[in-house]
């Protein structure tokens, strides 16, 4: 029987490691001391579980404790429960995008922690932490040498950027791009360039940044 892994290595980048960070990124081995410099070092290894959502609840749920909070939404799901004490802790009602990321994401005890997820929580709630950006770049692989189990996926997020991507997407686009070549339709292999460049643009937050660019870019490919 073939065992399938996945580890990843990345980067936070703030100011300094708060009560906020520790609960949501704690369980992702994160060292406060390694490398610094307003970068913090985290982790997904197989020689521990990858972390999961009941993970990520029980530090949260400390961290309310430990803020004096109370639970005024009682929810079904614990974790939007103990969410909701966070966004009126730090005075987010209103908030309407967050408020339907709460209601509408599936925390699911036994699911994996996004940590693009958690990047944009804790983005959210600031307790001085400061978040800038994440690094994480990651890796599949297999104890057997069988196609289709091993691959890489990176995400770079920060307040201007959303980035992601995985090898079988880019081999998927590569191979698009290469078979309407071959077939001489180069309408079609532009429309799958197209594509790539324009996930690259929408991964830009400011929408007047995004548009300027997409702006020059125009004028440089013209």
């Amino acid at each position: 029987m073939a065992n399938s892994i996945f580890e990843a290595t990345g980067l936070l980048m703030l100011n300094k490691v708060t009560p906020v960070i520790k609960a949501f990124f704690g369980c992702f081995n994160l060292d406060e001391n390694y490398p610094d410099n307003g970068k913090f070092y985290i982790a997904e290894s197989s020689e521990t579980a990858s972390p999961v959502w009941n993970d990520i609840m029980n530090s949260v749920s400390d961290l309310v404790h430990d803020l004096g909070l109370t639970i005024q939404d009682e929810r079904e799901d614990i974790m939007q429960n103990l969410l909701q004490a966070l966004v009126v802790h730090f005075g987010l009602e209103g908030d309407e995008v967050l408020e339907n990321f709460i209601e509408n994401s599936d925390f699911n005890s036994d699911s994996n922690a996004n940590v693009h997820d958690l990047f944009w929580l804790c983005c959210r709630f600031n307790d001085g932490h400061d978040l800038q950006a994440i690094e994480w770049e990651g890796c599949w692989h297999c104890d057997k040498l069988k196609l289709n189990e091993f691959g890489g996926y990176g995400l770079y997020a920060s307040r201007n950027l959303d980035i992601e991507s995985n090898s079988p997407g880019f081999l998927d686009s590569a191979r698009s791009i290469d078979s309407a070549i071959a077939a001489g339709d180069l309408d079609k292999a532009s429309i799958f360039v197209k594509k790539i460049m324009d996930t690259l643009i929408e991964s830009i937050s400011d929408k007047n940044a995004r548009n300027a660019i997409a702006e020059k870019i125009g004028y440089v490919l013209a």
